[in-house]
């Protein structure tokens, strides 16, 4: 029997779209969430088509992408209450940005800055890399970027690499970013960390091995271990984001409450 389909709005989708009114995908994200959690639990997983053919049944209309962002959506708002989401960030021009559920590697993401803004190329990695594709690509500064970051995500924690040399201006970019990040999970009531470049490597060494003193050797390094980790296909400064990630959890940094959040209903469908 189809169950109505009721339009459901929310304060924070009121404030992300300002004044104007929700998409059709927000207003009926509850209504599914709730209909996949009923399935679920009745033993069953369903996939995002017959999610999108439990819509139309409704009388609710929606392409299969837009169904499968739902669903991402819908993991997003069940994990803000879990607590499960996290960042870990590698500042620079190109910044790197990986996005962790719990333990687990969830996207990977390089962020980029120039005279015409900042953009989010998300990476094919990870099992939520679409909830970060939700978030835009294209932004007037790299604090806009961050906050829709935040935005779709909620992350309850970040750390971040704090780096080290003699130029200055890079010195003072690297640690204005860090500072958006800070200001950013203080706003979602969560915290932020720096970790030393030359204390996240030595983390990593037991496990990686000598990390080689040549910049160009480094990187590669750096996209190497990145790679027989997590299976990530990325660049330097990505492959960065997700070793300082990796190196939080070897040595603690990472809340036990964020790590031993629970996998939602939602969740447990889209993998």
């Amino acid at each position: 029997m189809q169950t109505a389909i009721k339009p459901f709005y929310t304060d924070r989708v009121s404030r992300s779209r300002g004044a104007g009114r929700p998409s059709i995908s927000a207003r009926y994200l509850a209504s599914l969430s709730e209909w996949a959690r009923g399935e679920i639990a009745g033993g069953r997983r369903p996939t995002n088509a017959e999610a999108r053919a439990w819509l139309a049944a409704g009388g609710v209309f929606l392409s299969l992408r837009t169904v499968r962002g739902m669903m991402t959506k819908a993991l997003a708002a069940d994990r803000v209450q879990a607590g499960g989401f996290w960042l870990s960030f590698d500042p620079g021009v190109r910044a790197g940005l990986a996005l962790w559920d719990g333990p687990r590697l969830a996207a990977v993401a390089l962020v980029t800055r120039g005279p015409q803004g900042a953009f989010l190329e998300v990476a094919d990695a990870g099992a939520s890399a679409d909830l970060l594709r939700d978030a835009g690509h294209a932004f007037a500064s790299f604090e806009r970027l961050m906050a829709d970051v935040v935005r779709v995500s909620w992350p309850r924690f970040a750390v971040c690499e704090r780096g080290f040399g003699a130029n200055v201006q890079v010195k003072v970019g690297h640690a204005y970013q860090r500072g958006v990040v800070a200001g950013l999970m203080s706003s979602v009531r969560g915290r932020s960390v720096d970790v030393a470049c030359d204390v996240w490597r030595k983390a990593l060494v037991p496990v990686l091995g000598p990390w080689p003193r040549v910049g160009p050797a480094l990187k590669a390094a750096s996209v190497a271990g990145a790679a027989m980790l997590y299976g990530c296909d990325a660049g330097p400064d990505e492959a960065d984001a997700v070793l300082v990630g990796h190196a939080a959890l070897t040595l603690g940094l990472v809340p036990k409450a964020v790590l031993s959040a629970g996998r939602s209903a939602v969740e447990a469908m889209v993998d």
